[in-house]
């Protein structure tokens, strides 16, 4: 199903599977949302939202909740525009036949910001070759999004902040993440053509009135961007984290003085009350609590009866590929 501006469409309780592109592929307009659907077995991923009166910072509105994302070759929810709120979804089984992709992905834009990426699940993200694959993966200088409570399992490299600034991953449980956060510098390296002055983020960045108060007040990431070096990475902030298995963080040497690490908790034992029959809730006595983890509704995540979803799928066992 493919929307075209308009506005206020919801596209509720739907199984949307075997089509050769995308699940729902909303271009433009306002305030529409993909509700308790389940979306599979797609050319190419689950739910695609751009939208949004990006000049004005006017919010597209969109939204995305409830919705089951799984068996996609590519991601499973690629995102373009400002202020959008990823919230409830559980995605796995994707990204299953293309490297160097997300599960969620946006990138290649200093200017698109504010999105936030709350309370989903991501779990079993394997992706063939060499770069495989990341359940948030805020490509290419992706800059002011903010990543916060979310359940991460089996999910790859979790989340990676490619090179980009003023990035919030905080309150995430990562378990078994390879590794759970990674950040880079790639705008000093092989990504340095594309930021250079005559660059193609340099011609994005001259398409916004990034300079206008409104998108200072807004983004204030934004004061004094050009020189502050925006081809470095700066200002991003891994907080109050835990992670267990796998291995924690890998930041490359280059962008270490754009990262700062605050109260994670790492191999350490989280007191869920019974990950073995998956129950990762955090039980009273948590070290977790210590350092100002939030709690994370994890009743609520993923897939809920309403009035949109009927019913609520089977899990799928450990390794499985369906």
């Amino acid at each position: 199903m493919r929307i075209n501006d308009g506005e206020a469409v919801t596209v509720g309780g739907c199984r949307l599977r075997n089509a050769g592109g995308w699940g729902v592929d909303v271009q433009g307009g306002r305030d529409h949302a993909v509700l308790g659907c389940d979306l599979h077995d797609l050319g190419a991923g689950g739910v695609r939202l751009v939208g949004g009166d990006r000049p004005r910072l006017i919010p597209a509105g969109h939204r995305a909740e409830n919705n089951h994302i799984h068996d996609a070759p590519h991601n499973g929810i690629l995102l373009g525009g400002n202020d959008h709120e990823i919230e409830l979804n559980h995605l796995h089984h994707v990204c299953q036949e293309t490297g160097d992709v997300g599960a969620f992905y946006m990138g290649r834009d200093w200017t698109m910001r504010g999105t936030v990426i709350r309370h989903n699940r991501f779990e079993d993200i394997v992706a063939p070759g060499r770069l495989g694959a990341m359940a948030v993966y805020l490509d290419d200088c992706a800059s002011g999004i903010t990543v916060f409570g979310n359940f991460f399992r089996r999910a790859g490299r979790s989340t990676l902040i490619g090179g980009g600034r003023d990035n919030v991953v905080e309150n995430n449980i990562f378990l078994d993440g390879t590794p759970a956060v990674e950040v880079d510098a790639r705008g000093v390296g092989w990504f340095a053509p594309t930021v250079a002055p005559d660059g193609y983020m340099r011609q994005r960045l001259a398409e916004m009135p990034w300079e206008s108060p409104l998108w200072q007040k807004r983004y204030p990431g934004l004061e004094g961007f050009l020189e502050a070096r925006p081809e470095r990475p700066s200002n991003n902030l891994v907080a109050r984290n835990l992670s267990l298995g796998g291995s924690w963080a890998t930041i490359e040497p280059a962008a270490e003085e754009s990262v700062r690490m605050v109260d994670n908790l790492v191999d350490v034992d989280p007191a869920f009350v019974d990950a073995a029959a998956g129950d990762f809730r955090l039980r009273d006595d948590s070290p977790a609590w210590k350092v100002g983890f939030r709690r994370i509704p994890l009743e609520r995540i993923g897939l809920l009866r309403d009035a949109w979803r009927a019913a609520i799928p089977e899990p799928l066992s450990p390794g499985s590929d369906r």
